[in-house]
């Protein structure tokens, strides 16, 4: 006697879409705009005049940036220090009402040595604009990278 074994067929679940948080697209929108080196969009359309970079450790960029125009010199020095060769590689963006998180690594070269760290950047939205960002680096390769 032969038995046969009937397989059902597997059930079809959905995928489950959900949708980014508007502050989480502004901060993707925002890193591509400074990835294309579009500095005035990044300026114009996702800063807050007052904005506020805070950058730790002891290194060439360490301190309180605020407002728009010293943050674009921390950027310049950033720049400056590189070479032009700085670049963030996104991992992962993700937003609430209040506060949005970056994944990131920094990238580049200084004084002809590559250099690469992990970077959470924890930004907070006001408006529909960046009104803070804390950057939160491995400490030690930042510091390295960004000697004085």
């Amino acid at each position: 006697m032969t038995t046969a074994l009937h397989l059902a067929a597997p059930s079809f679940t959905p995928l489950e879409v959900t949708m980014e948080h508007p502050n989480a697209k502004l901060a993707r929108e925002m890193y591509d705009a400074f990835g294309r080196g579009d500095l005035d969009a990044v300026r114009s359309k996702y800063f807050a005049p007052d904005v506020v970079f805070y950058a730790p450790g002891n290194n060439a960029l360490t301190g309180e940036h605020r407002g728009a125009d010293n943050v674009f010199a921390f950027f310049g020095t950033v720049f400056q220090l590189s070479g032009g060769t700085f670049h963030l590689e996104i991992h992962d963006v993700t937003g609430s009402d209040d506060h949005v998180v970056g994944l990131t690594d920094g990238v580049g070269e200084r004084d002809g040595k590559p250099f690469r760290y992990h970077n959470v950047h924890v930004m907070h939205f006001k408006d529909g604009k960046l009104a803070e960002l804390w950057e939160n680096p491995e400490v030690d390769k930042y510091d390295a990278a960004w000697h004085k």
